[in-house]
């Protein structure tokens, strides 16, 4: 067998761990080495004729992948929603790709050892964070400890069936005695996590993973075995992280912890964008949307993901979003029950372990964000193309080049062009990332090699960015904001207009790929502003896109403040005013708390207003005690002529 075939899919997945939504190349490598295996193995059937693999399961994973590109079509946020539809569609990608595999048995003999000593990686990982900061709650690579949890779970109960159906006794021999070293280690960094949802969705399926296991060889031992080992790193994790994950799990406690009320918060505020928008905003867009949405006494989630997949599966993409994704849970419940009816056969057991490591994942999704990390969902989907294979003798389509009239050098080719087309604009991706980021290594190689200084780089780039990937917000933000620091440079009044109308159109196209973004709606407002000689209007224009800047984001900070300004230019205190004040009551991150409340006060105390003044100023030295620029606010205000009525308030910007 080509080794290829199993290195790539792995190297997908562990190139994904450290992508967290964030690190744009990452996806797009891991990415591409999935599409390279898809075609890979598409290339080797082809010679065949290219039969493809048959079955219920199969038939519904392409479906699904299907839809998750059907929803780009009416997206609010097509870039973004681009990204989304490969995490989410890892999952039935991963899938079918394995579908593909010849082999299969022997495929995954050569694959198990070498998820194995990743998985040792992953819980190194934790456990070594762990030992940083004792007590601390551990997050792997990834950008949560509830989704290391629950990354966790779905290698645990693979290796626990494994683990079982091993036919030594446990402890008996080294394979045997290597699966105990790795159930302990997963145990362990998995209490370290401290993840309620993570635990109640072990404590679920556990049950049904030990019936299953129970025609086992010296089952009693083994089951005895793993219950002590996960009993003794209960015990361990709770003395080092002082009970905490028994007291997250305590009845009082939790009615009083806010992360589990900012989630019902979260939920409320999801649900009220899905009845304005039933069709879907589009894959991955909560986090644009959210703001808008946000209620006032949520303040403990970064507002990226809703905590709960299946709300916002359904936020995203409508009804039928979410219908897939139900039938993907009751298609596995559906399926381990089938395997659960066949104890004896090894088989049957060893898919069960997949089946249920996917109804763990699925049960922890109701309350935190899981498919939304792309090695779970890659993972999963892997695990599940495996598990479909033991469970049911692979059929096989007709020849589809013969039934097409196709030729195979043809049918190649066309294969080629096809997974040719993502990759390429997934490479795009990675490189519209980098703009702006001249200390990178990718931009100093680049540099060196065309013998271009940074910035004449970024620029050439950028400007072919913005042909070959016109939907990404960067490239045409970075050539709008060139043109627009042209301005300051002594030019004439033609060009100064042209320069100017260039950098607006730059904004608006920045626009098309997200129309919510703040940073091109507020620079466009900026140009506006700081040219009103060159649109009559731009001052009527520049307000609008504040206000809309403002409704799309009210916690945002810099456009509550540009737009108070304006009204006190314009002597409209007490609109400007209540406009700051009415941002105090938003759930702002500490530091833009901090900074309105001080502008808010400075304002008060402007206006006249001293007992406004006195009770802000007050709020912020509690907040702040050292703070040198509070401490003069309040001595400011505390002082009988230090407030009084003024014309026009200091600028809050």
């Amino acid at each position: 067998m080509n080794p290829l075939l199993v290195l790539l899919p792995l190297l997908a997945f562990i190139t994904g761990w450290s992508f967290n939504g964030q690190v744009i190349p990452l996806l797009a490598s891991s990415m591409i080495l999935l599409l390279a295996w898809i075609g890979l193995l598409l290339w080797r059937r082809s010679k065949d004729g290219l039969q493809l693999p048959r079955g219920r399961l199969t038939v519904f994973m392409a479906v699904w992948l299907g839809w998750f590109g059907l929803t780009l079509l009416w997206s609010g946020t097509p870039y973004t929603s681009w990204f989304y539809f490969w995490i989410l569609g890892s999952l039935p990608l991963a899938y079918l790709g394995w579908q593909l595999i010849p082999a299969p048995d022997r495929a995954w003999r050569a694959f198990w050892p070498l998820l194995m000593l990743s998985a040792l990686v992953l819980v190194g990982w934790g456990i070594q964070q762990y030992i940083e900061a004792p007590g601390s709650r551990p997050k792997g690579p990834l950008l949560d400890w509830n989704s290391y949890a629950a990354l966790l779970n779905l290698l645990f109960f693979p290796v626990l069936a494994r683990f079982f159906l091993h036919r030594q006794r446990c402890g008996g021999d080294w394979a045997s005695i290597g699966y105990l070293v790795l159930l302990t280690g997963l145990l362990f960094a998995f209490f370290t996590t401290a993840s309620r949802g993570g635990t109640l969705a072990w404590l679920l399926v556990l049950p049904l993973a030990f019936w299953s296991l129970r025609r086992q060889p010296a089952f009693k031992s083994k089951a005895l075995a793993v219950m002590g080992l996960a009993l003794l790193a209960f015990v361990s994790t709770s003395v080092i992280s002082d009970n905490q994950l028994a007291s997250r799990m305590d009845a009082q406690f939790m009615k009083q912890d806010r992360s589990v009320g900012s989630r019902f918060d979260m939920w409320a505020s999801t649900l009220e964008i899905f009845r304005d928008h039933p069709e879907g905003t589009g894959l991955g867009s909560y986090f644009i949307y959210y703001p808008e949405y946000r209620a006032p006494q949520e303040r403990e989630s970064a507002g990226t993901y809703a905590h709960n997949d299946y709300v916002q599966y359904l936020q995203e993409g409508g009804p039928l979003n979410l219908g897939f994704l139900m039938a993907f849970a009751l298609a596995l419940l559906w399926l381990g029950w089938r395997s659960l009816r066949h104890p004896d056969d090894p088989r049957q057991v060893e898919a069960l372990g997949l089946y249920i490591a996917g109804l763990a994942i699925s049960a922890h999704a109701a309350v935190n964000f899981i498919f939304y990390n792309l090695p779970i969902s890659l993972l999963a989907g892997l695990m599940l193309g495996r598990a479909y294979q033991l469970t049911h003798p692979q059929q096989l389509t007709r020849p589809l080049l013969a039934a097409l009239q196709l030729r195979p050098a043809l049918a190649r080719l066309t294969l080629a062009l096809l997974l040719a087309w993502p990759a390429s604009v997934l490479m795009l991706d990675a490189a519209v990332s980098q703009l702006g980021r001249p200390d990178t290594a990718f931009m100093r190689l680049a540099s060196r090699y065309t013998q271009m200084a940074p910035e004449q780089l970024a620029l050439k780039t950028a400007q072919a960015l913005s042909i070959l990937r016109p939907l990404a917000p960067a490239p045409h933000l970075y050539l709008a904001d060139w043109e627009a620091r042209l301005l300051a440079k002594p030019v004439t009044a033609a060009q100064k207009k042209s320069l100017a109308e260039d950098a607006l159109a730059g904004y608006e196209a920045a626009l098309k790929g997200n129309p919510r973004a703040l940073g091109p709606l507020l620079a466009e407002a900026r140009l506006l502003m700081d040219q009103p000689a060159l649109w009559p209007d731009g001052q009527a224009r520049a307000e609008a896109l504040l206000n809309r800047a403002l409704k799309y984001n009210p916690q945002a900070l810099e456009p509550r403040m540009m737009l108070a300004q304006r009204y006190f230019n314009r002597q409209e205190n007490d609109k400007g005013y209540a406009l700051l004040r009415a941002g105090l009551d938003r759930p702002l991150r500490r530091q833009d708390l901090a900074q309105l409340r001080y502008n808010t006060a400075e304002i008060a105390c402007d206006l006249g207003l001293r007992q406004d003044a006195a009770s802000l100023s007050a709020v912020l030295l509690r907040e702040l005690p050292d703070n040198r620029e509070a401490a003069m606010l309040a001595r400011r205000v505390s002082n009988p002529k230090g407030c009084s009525q003024a014309p026009a308030p200091k600028s809050p910007v």
